[in-house]
């Protein structure tokens, strides 16, 4: 995690050899690893001057774009990495978190399915096409976040999250028998820090004010306030889940998840109205 002495180094291997593409690529990961996404893309755009047939640096300069919410260069990165190693399970895993932000969940779900086709215990497959049939309203969305657990168990980095999805999953499908299953379950087995309280709130332990209050910056705030809309969602309570969406789409950070299914859901209800 000591990017600044790693660039150091890749600087002092390519001083001694301008052309040594891994070591332009591997700064550029170090780069994008400090949130430095355009000179992370100009050193993939050396690597791949270096070695135009990287399916590797095609998938880093991928992220990057993501990362800045250029989904569509994302999406054709990714696709480049798919022609030279079309067996990159990798890439459709990563082109279907693009598809998803991008709102096209159908190719999303086609991406996801050929991750796992590939690699059938890919979790993050799992846990991105839970996500786009969530969003498209189909039950089979709750299967995907349990097949999470059930690979990952509950020490996962992202087993909170898939409780959290899970739980507003079965109760957007009216299957709070299920979405109690993921609470009952999980119980003193997640850890404590965030977003373990929107957990407890789901639970019935903490309350929205108590959420908001323990949201204590713009990105926890992102994720409560998605997960509070969709919670007034389920329950009908559509003007109160109308508040929180559109707090999302002024403030949100947009290049989380939750923002993509804040909008999303305000979509649908401004669809509807």
């Amino acid at each position: 995690g000591e990017y600044d002495k790693a660039i150091d180094d890749f600087d002092d291997a390519l001083r001694l050899d301008p052309t040594f593409a891994n070591a332009v690529s591997y700064r550029g990961i170090a780069r994008q690893a400090k949130g430095e996404y355009d000179k992370a893309i100009s050193d993939f755009n050396e690597a791949l001057r270096l070695e135009p047939n990287e399916a590797l640096s095609y998938g880093h300069r991928a992220t990057a774009w993501n990362a800045k919410g250029e989904t569509d260069k994302a999406i054709e990165d990714y696709t480049a990495a798919l022609r030279l190693d079309p067996n990159a399970a990798w890439a459709y895993i990563n082109r279907a978190d693009a598809w998803n932000k991008k709102g096209e969940y159908d190719s999303a779900i086609n991406d996801c399915n050929e991750a796992l086709r590939l690699e059938a215990k890919e979790t993050t497959a799992y846990y991105n096409r839970g996500q786009a049939r969530w969003i498209l309203r189909r039950p089979d969305a709750v299967d995907d976040f349990q097949k999470v657990i059930d690979l990952q168990g509950w020490n996962g980095s992202s087993s909170p999250y898939t409780v959290i999805f899970g739980v507003l999953a079965a109760r957007a499908m009216k299957d709070d028998a299920r979405g109690a299953r993921f609470l009952t379950d999980s119980a003193g087995k997640l850890k404590q820090e965030w977003p373990y309280p929107a957990v407890r709130f789901l639970a019935g332990e903490l309350d929205e004010t108590g959420l908001l209050a323990l949201a204590d910056n713009n990105d926890k705030e992102t994720e409560a306030r998605c997960y509070l809309g969709y919670d007034h969602l389920a329950s009908g309570r559509n003007e109160e889940a109308l508040a929180h969406f559109r707090w999302v789409r002024e403030h949100g950070k947009k290049t989380f998840t939750e923002y993509q299914l804040a909008i999303a859901a305000l979509n649908q209800l401004e669809a509807e109205r």
